[in-house]
């Protein structure tokens, strides 16, 4: 299920539970994920540290293409 996903970072104080590629953390997995991060990528929008941390869906610290990609077959897959 979908919480397989589900990751924790550390914000300050406190750990939050993050879903990979739920990058307007609606706990949805679907094509508005897909494209608030495409909109990221293009630089057309800006990401919290939660947001960033969703959408970096490789974990290589860095939030590109391959993740838009990697997010696009995981909707698919669901």
């Amino acid at each position: 299920g979908f919480d397989k996903y589900l990751h924790t970072i550390l914000y300050g104080f406190w750990w939050l539970p993050v879903y990979v590629g739920d990058v307007n953390q609606d706990q949805i997995l679907n094509v508005l994920d897909i494209v608030n991060l495409v909109n990221f990528v293009l630089g057309l929008a800006e990401f919290d540290d939660s947001q960033l941390c969703a959408a970096d869906l490789n974990q290589d610290d860095v939030v590109n293409v391959i993740d838009v990609v990697s997010l696009v077959n995981i909707v698919l897959s669901i």
